[in-house]
């Protein structure tokens, strides 16, 4: 039985595809037990600075469920925090194959470009 994540950003600073005038995001994701814990505990391990313990995680995210964008887009922050610069194109490109926001598309078009 599948759980739902809730997800609460700023916009500033923590998403990177938000409007600085945005007053915040709210999403809600329905996820395995399995894959909801591997990406919590990422971003326990992304917010501590361990970068590589997070990645390990977001990793078996994607694998457990590739349609998954969110798992993408930070598996991609993560190997750019280890400027893994390849490892992150490869990621944007796959949040880029599942993301279906318009806006967000175009601006990982973006980030793409400056890789």
């Amino acid at each position: 039985m599948a759980e739902h994540l809730l997800c609460t950003q700023k916009a500033i600073g923590s998403n990177p595809f938000t409007s600085s005038r945005a007053q915040g995001v709210v999403l809600v994701i329905e996820l395995d037990p399995t894959t909801k814990t591997y990406f919590e505990m990422g971003m326990t391990h992304y917010n501590r600075g361990d970068y590589l313990r997070a990645a390990e995680q977001w990793k078996l995210v994607v694998k457990e469920d590739p349609s998954f964008a969110a798992g993408h887009r930070y598996l991609a922050l993560a190997y750019e925090k280890l400027d893994w610069r390849h490892k992150a194109k490869k990621q944007w490109e796959a949040y880029l194959k599942v993301e279906t926001n318009e806006i967000a598309r175009t601006q990982i078009a973006e980030r793409l470009k400056r890789l």
